[in-house]
């Protein structure tokens, strides 16, 4: 959302703050006897960090033929809680048929990281890392260090290499809705030397960018787009993203913002590149019950299910879809606080349950 908390405090920094869609929709296949053996020792080495070894998370939950074209399911995740409840947090995602978590970089935080990566490939989780800028590059005051950036999440990659699920890498993503603080050129520039740093540690790395925010503030987002694609950023990129609060099944498919960006892509040449939807959701804060504000609980859940349903019927170039957030940040009722489908406990972890969570479980085929 505007205001995201992945261990620092930035409007564009980050959350404490992909390609074509697979027949399935879970990242988890059978096991091999190496594989066993993996999560075996996994799951001593996990176990004192209270998290599930693989042996038990990555159980095989195929998923019915009628949702084989939903977009793969993710959330925006805040790993504000005690470490020792990381699994429970990854678990919970897991039961909804969410096989992507959008984590913060943690660059301060190695041992942090390392457990966050963990806790989700042992319950099938993939990660897409958002790295960020410190708040004086962020905002203008001080000069983007594009090589320092690049180097950092180049290192993050090397840590983390095939440490995913079934021994795949984590995906990137080049800042938090950065248009409005970040000049164009200087986003093309940052994400083209984070490219050539990740694809010279793995040439599968995924880079995901643009991460545009479409809000009523932000009016210019599609102009400060077009910027990208002039600059040459779709050389740089493996997909595009995007956060839309709007209700898109209240738009025609061919006047949405998605649509509006899609066009942007196919005339500069990229009409097969996706784009990644990595922030939707909705507030059931206690404010005024309307479009864009406060929603009724089952309102939410109704908005949620509505947009991944419209993505299924009208925008097969998305195919990840990323709900803001797991859990509500804390339970004021506060705009912001309010967009998580369970609410939080005291510790900051997921507790009851709003109706978006067996709505998302039915939709995935994991009701019952």
């Amino acid at each position: 959302m505007r205001r995201l908390s992945w261990g620092v405090a930035a409007a564009t920094g980050g959350p404490d703050t992909q390609h074509p869609r697979k027949k399935s929709r879970r990242a988890v296949g059978p096991r091999t006897p190496r594989n066993i053996a993996a999560c075996i020792i996994a799951t001593m080495v996990l176990a004192g960090a209270g998290l599930v070894g693989c042996a038990a998370a990555n159980k095989s939950h195929p998923l019915p033929p009628e949702t084989a074209s939903l977009p793969q399911l993710g959330f925006t995740v805040r790993m504000s809680m005690p470490e020792s409840r990381y699994g429970e947090t990854f678990q919970d995602l897991q039961g909804v048929g969410a096989t992507w978590a959008r984590v913060g970089a943690y660059w301060e935080d190695q041992h942090k990281a390392d457990l966050v990566i963990q806790a989700a490939t042992a319950h099938g989780v993939n990660l897409l890392i958002t790295g960020t800028l410190p708040e004086a590059q962020l905002h203008g005051r001080d000069a983007v260090n594009t090589g320092q950036f690049a180097a950092q999440m180049a290192d993050t990659a090397q840590r983390f290499k095939g440490k995913g699920p079934n021994g795949t890498s984590p995906a990137f993503e080049i800042l938090n809705e950065a248009n409005g603080s970040v000049p164009a050129a200087t986003y093309v520039q940052l994400t083209c030397a984070t490219h050539a740093a990740l694809q010279a540690v793995d040439p599968n790395i995924r880079l995901i960018a643009g991460s545009a925010q479409m809000y009523i503030d932000r009016p210019h987002w599609d102009s400060w787009l077009r910027e990208l694609f002039d600059g040459g950023i779709g050389r740089c990129i493996e997909a595009l993203d995007a956060h839309d609060y709007q209700d898109i099944s209240w738009e025609t498919p061919a006047r949405s913002a998605l649509s509006t960006m899609k066009s942007i892509m196919v005339e500069h040449g990229y009409a097969q590149m996706p784009i990644w939807l990595t922030e939707f959701g909705a507030s059931t804060c206690a404010g005024p019950r309307k479009p864009g504000g406060c929603y009724t609980e089952s309102g939410q859940a109704a908005k949620i299910v509505g947009t991944v349903e419209e993505l299924r019927a009208h925008y097969p170039y998305v195919p990840v879809a990323m709900i803001y957030t797991d859990r509500d940040i804390i339970s004021d009722g506060s705009f912001e606080s309010s967009f998580g489908i369970w609410h939080a406990d005291s510790q900051n972890v997921a507790a009851a349950p709003k109706p978006a969570v067996e709505a998302l479980k039915r939709l995935y085929g994991y009701g019952g």
